[in-house]
């Protein structure tokens, strides 16, 4: 793998996000929207861009008084500012960055979330440099398990799709980085390892302390 190009997911797999996605989406649900919002359901969304994660919950329990838009625009401004104050990097983070620059692997972001939440948290964690290119699903037509943001962050890195390796921890992410026909490398959730639809993925990691030795 050390000739390829790496495309990092960035929630779950750079920051550890998603705890704060699930307490600040379940909570919300429940006190302004009077939906019970179970774990269970969060993960539906898991790895799909928040607008439309937020539209098919809707789609399956209609709520009043606020529109899809303002929901996610609530959600974005509580996560940016939780992000900033909290954001921690996931295991392993700046062992992998480090070996990938050292070796001049070129490396690349493409996720789900915003842009204005990418700049976050590399920002927060100070990994900006370590980055060619920073790209986001909400600037395609379609979020994963569509694979257009790992076409189009491909096309930025000058790559072709089948000489990338995307690293990724949700199901979603995955289907997408296939898709897209690049090699993955799933680095699932505790809770979501024994899912039999990472299967699919090229390798399964502990943690990203595990990648640099694929490097060699």
């Amino acid at each position: 793998m050390k000739n390829k190009t790496f495309i990092f997911d960035m929630d779950g797999i750079l920051v550890n996000s998603e705890p704060f996605w699930q307490q600040t989406g379940m909570h919300y649900f429940e006190t302004e929207l009077n939906i019970p919002m179970p774990l269970n359901r969060w993960l539906e969304i898991t790895g799909s861009r928040l607008n439309d994660g937020i539209a098919y919950l809707y789609n399956q329990t209609p709520w009043q008084h606020k529109t899809i838009d303002q929901v996610v625009q609530d959600l974005l401004d509580q996560m940016a500012h939780t992000l900033k104050n909290e954001a921690e990097a996931m295991t392993g983070v700046y062992e992998a960055l480090e070996a990938l620059n050292n070796k001049n692997i070129p490396t690349a972001i493409a996720s789900s979330s915003p842009m204005m939440l990418i700049d976050t948290v590399v920002d927060k964690l100070n990994i900006r440099d370590s980055f060619k290119v920073l790209h986001s699903a909400e600037f395609e037509s379609h979020g994963k398990p569509h694979p257009a943001v790992y076409i189009s962050t491909a096309e930025k890195m000058k790559a072709l799709p089948q000489n990338c390796v995307a690293v990724e921890d949700s199901v979603n992410g995955m289907f997408a980085a296939k898709a897209a026909r690049m090699q993955c490398i799933a680095i699932p959730e505790e809770i979501n390892k024994t899912l039999k639809e990472f299967h699919a993925a090229d390798i399964q990691l502990n943690n990203l302390t595990e990648l640099p030795a694929l490097l060699v």
